[in-house]
């Protein structure tokens, strides 16, 4: 229901309002989840659009005010790929061991 969509969305929000050491890039799953933690957990205004991940999941870079300025932001719609397309996807932007 759309009351369990914002209370899971509001909580992930403040889950990356506090986040203190910048990681590597963002993955969100969700198309309402991926807006909000953009805009109100990243405080970010704009995005550039860099390409996409896989078909159907775009990969922006957030603007230079948000709190990880330039941040690889990769929004992975709800109702996009397979059981494994999330972990291909992680995969790929992953950092070396």
């Amino acid at each position: 229901s759309l009351l369990i969509q914002r209370a899971v969305s509001s909580f992930l929000v403040d889950i990356v309002k506090g986040l203190t050491v910048r990681p590597s890039f963002v993955l969100a799953k969700g198309g309402i989840t991926s807006s909000d933690l953009a805009s109100k957990g990243l405080s970010s205004e704009s995005a550039l659009i860099l390409g996409q991940a896989i078909a159907g999941v775009p990969v922006w870079e957030l603007d230079s005010k948000s709190k990880f300025p330039e941040i690889t932001y990769i929004v992975f719609p709800g109702n996009v790929g397979d059981n494994m397309a999330l972990y291909a996807v992680w995969n790929k932007f992953k950092s070396p061991a």
